[in-house]
């Protein structure tokens, strides 16, 4: 913010200090306008909460996967939705993973190491939920691989 020992007025008056930070503002407000597009915040969340009905019905439909939050759906995260598998253990759930991100259906699921065996899924507003319907038949996919392994 200054040159040559004295304050650089011209950042004040519009003057550019740098091309990525001009990037930033502009990504900033492309995801602004895009929001709004949506519905603003409340469209937001709309597309959350039909992200997480993808991810509800997979798991009301499959055995051996539940929600880590539990039965109740009013603690349960709309956005970093967190599963785990309740029929194989850690390494057979991290072997899941590793299948799935083989073949780039999806990168970086697997649950913290402090968790139990499972997934966690990105399902905020800017997933949409056709990926996340393609997403669940390949986890069933890797579930079969890895039990008969």
């Amino acid at each position: 913010m200054t040159k040559n020992g004295k304050l650089s007025a011209d950042i004040f008056k519009g003057s550019t200090i740098n091309t990525p930070s001009m990037l930033a503002n502009e990504d900033y407000l492309d995801a602004m306008n895009w929001a709004t597009s949506i519905g603003g915040y409340a469209g937001l969340v709309d597309k959350s909460m039909a992200n997480l009905g993808v991810i509800e019905k997979f798991v009301e439909a499959t055995p051996w996967m539940e929600f880590l939050a539990g039965d109740d759906p009013s603690i349960r995260s709309n956005t970093s939705v967190c599963l785990k598998v309740t029929d194989l253990d850690a390494d057979q759930v991290k072997k899941m993973a590793a299948l799935l991100e083989k073949e780039n259906v999806a990168l970086d699921v697997g649950a913290y190491r402090s968790a139990p065996p499972g997934f966690r899924i990105w399902c905020g507003p800017t997933v949409e939920a056709a990926d996340l319907e393609a997403l669940m038949p390949w986890v069933e996919w890797a579930h079969a691989e890895v039990k008969a392994a």
